[in-house]
């Protein structure tokens, strides 16, 4: 009997659980099997029982969600009226990739395991799970687990790899044509940037017909906005409006309060939504990426699907006719990320120096995973600086296309109110700076690009689009809220306020008249007020009312508690003023800080919820408060949970085990909710 085709499916948020897809896909291939790979989403699920091959990867994105392009998968996976024999006689094999950094650590990937083994498919092998803080990240646990796989493939299917083929390069996914002259379409009047970001919508959607993909329908989002509207495929450029620097200047972190203008762009967000933006390289990067390269950054290429699996090349095909420039610029990172295992593979193959292809070797191999992670990964080195260290590699486009990391779109947590700020959208930003092993400074693509924007300059526009969020607004402003957002953590709050302010005005301006001016803006700062006094080691606490002395004044909205935690309160206390502002208001009924280094011991917000036990006790478990958590993903959701069940149990007088129950049923019912990142 022939050996089966090996279907490959993914979910991937970042592109790396894409990345070992692909590798299983030539490793397939090498072996002599014909693989399928491609995102779960696009693949008809309904066709899965027919299958006798299946090797799943699944990251977990966020806490505990499955990727965007897998949703649709998975939830046609839990349906209940599946038989639990509807996969009998499929083999199947799952490897995840996670962080445990996070509360729910590879939690995708775990769950599409049992749902597998539940629906009755056969485990080839153990699955297995990538971590993202293990020394060599993912790939230490990736590794053994493609040896185990192919060994059980082995031993299942009779399938052997081909002698001489293991190791050897595969085919390009593209095919480049380069062009004696552009399309006559002009490009007068287009900046840069935009025409970077029109090459990279363009080379996304020749990539995913190389991948075998259908081509996409349009965007329903987009079609219902009519016309103008803009998401991934095609961003808005916004023009900067403001950029402020919001912590001290002696303070060690750079955080920016930055606002965008939306203009007529009719890009509309809710409060908890996310600006996303498409960082921009360095001309002087893209300059030298060239120069490196042996490419004329104004030729004019075509770029097509090509190999196996590939829409054909035909004309009127899928292609992308774009300036080499735009390209590099639009759709490589080449100064942010480092680039993964296979771009040394494929670096190897075209080089002339001995030497420096056995260095290469050695770094595509499972013996030099770790001193690669070493280099590659702990030092940060881009793209740019592994060419200049291995200079006889010439990879030709077409290679340099296939195996350089794709430029990715940064998200951040929007900051501002659409009602009081409807044409525009603002972001709190830490511009990401950071000393490597070896002592070099690295700066984050995106941010370091946003911090040195000068607001009012006429090119500096930003491509940017609207996606939704995790945290979403109670529906009823009648419902309290607890607000626990260190660090910048604190940006989707400032936009559930201020929403929370312009509803509250809508209603007075709509029932009363009135009798003078309005109440203090959020945004004001007003004569300074003694607002916050001392309840601790250098806490800040402002407590305007008890829970039934609230009710009683028949303030216009529920009560909302902010826990903010941050180093020092004169370096980084974000938005202080607005705070107060919005106490004053009555729209924030108290702020409580950590203010983490102003002491001897160190004091976090998790400190604070037990100390406020009492207080935090009553907002959740009489008043019925949804807890929203947001902020850096490493130790902090975990924290801040333990943190909560420890109250419950305390104040209720439950068992460990039964708080931890309480706060899982609030997190299933939506009233415990947490946004986090790495």
């Amino acid at each position: 009997m022939p050996p089966p085709p090996l279907l490959v499916l993914y979910g991937s948020q970042t592109g790396n659980a894409q990345d070992v897809a692909e590798r299983l896909g030539r490793e397939a291939r090498c072996r002599g099997l014909v693989p399928r790979v491609m995102p779960m989403d696009a693949y008809p699920v309904a066709g899965l029982p027919g299958e006798r091959l299946v090797a799943f990867v699944a990251a977990t994105a966020g806490q505990g969600v499955p990727p965007d392009n897998m949703t649709a998968f998975w939830k046609f996976l839990l349906r209940k009226s599946l038989p639990a024999d509807s996969l009998a006689g499929v083999a199947v094999a799952a490897f995840g990739l996670g962080d445990s950094g996070y509360l729910k650590y590879n939690a995708v990937a775990k769950r599409l395991a049992n749902r597998l083994a539940g629906l009755g498919a056969e485990p080839l092998v153990e699955k297995g799970l990538g971590d993202d803080q293990a020394r060599a990240g993912y790939e230490a646990a990736l590794d053994p687990w493609l040896e185990a796989f192919w060994r059980a493939v082995e031993v299942r299917f009779g399938v052997q790899a081909m002698e001489g083929v293991v190791g050897s390069l595969d085919m390009p996914k593209f095919s480049v044509t380069f062009l004696e002259e552009g399309p006559r379409r002009s490009q007068a009047g287009m900046t840069a940037m935009e025409e970077a970001a029109g090459a990279a919508a363009a080379f996304h959607r020749v990539a995913d017909a190389a991948a075998g993909l259908p081509a996409p329908a349009d965007d329903p989002r987009l079609a219902a906005a009519g016309p103008h509207a803009f998401g991934p495929g095609r961003p808005y450029m916004a023009r900067m409006l403001k950029n402020e620097r919001l912590t001290s200047p002696s303070h060690f972190q750079d955080v920016r309060h930055i606002e965008f203008d939306l203009g007529d762009s009719s890009l509309t967000y809710s409060p908890g939504d996310l600006l996303v933006i498409l960082p921009e390289t360095p001309s002087s990067a893209v300059d030298a990426f060239l120069e490196r390269a042996g490419l004329d950054g104004d030729r004019w290429v075509s770029v097509r699907p090509a190999g196996v699996g590939a829409q054909a090349e035909a004309p009127g095909g899928p292609q992308a006719q774009v300036r080499i420039r735009a390209l590099v610029q639009g759709a490589l990172d080449v100064h942010g990320a480092s680039p993964r295992r296979y771009f040394f593979d494929v670096l190897r193959r075209f080089t002339a120096a001995q030497h420096e292809a056995d260095r290469l070797a050695y770094f595509a191999s499972a013996e030099g995973r770790d001193d690669l992670h070493l280099y590659c990964s702990g030092e940060g080195r881009t793209v740019l600086e592994v060419l200049g260290d291995f200079k006889s590699s010439s990879p030709p486009l077409e290679w340099l296309l296939q195996c350089v990391p794709a430029k990715r779109p940064r998200q951040f947590s929007i900051s501002s109110s659409p009602t009081a700020h409807p044409r525009a959208a603002h972001i709190t930003a830490a511009i990401v700076e950071w000393r490597t092993p070896f002592g070099r400074t690295k700066r984050g693509l995106c941010t370091a690009a946003l911090a040195a924007m000068e607001p009012g300059r006429r090119d500096d526009r930003v491509p940017v689009w609207i996606e939704a969020g995790a945290m979403r607004m109670p529906p009823n402003d009648g419902t309290p809220m607890v607000l626990i957002g260190p660090g910048t953590g604190v940006a989707p709050f400032r936009s559930f306020l201020q929403e929370r302010m312009e509803r509250a005005r809508g209603r007075a301006d709509h029932h009363s008249r009135p009798t003078g001016p309005r109440g203090p803006s959020p945004e004001s700062t007003g004569p300074k007020e003694q607002a916050i006094e001392s309840a601790g080691p250098k806490e800040a606490a402002i407590e305007s009312t008890s829970l039934k002395e609230r009710d009683s004044k028949s303030l216009p909205v529920a009560p909302s508690w902010l826990l903010f935690g941050c180093r020092n309160e004169a370096g980084d206390f974000l938005y202080r003023g607005e705070w107060e502002a919005l106490r004053r208001a009555g729209v924030l009924d108290g702020i409580i800080t950590a203010f983490s280094r102003d002491q001897p011991s160190k004091v976090y917000v998790t400190h604070r919820i037990r100390e406020r036990g009492a207080l935090i006790w009553r907002l959740i478990g009489e008043a019925g408060a949804v807890v929203y958590v947001s902020g850096s993903a490493r130790k902090m959701p975990a924290d801040v949970m333990s943190a909560i069940e420890a109250v419950v149990a305390e104040h209720t007088g439950r068992s460990t085990e039964s708080a931890k129950r309480f706060v899982k049923a609030m997190e299933a019912s939506g009233r415990y909710v947490v946004e986090s990142w790495s």
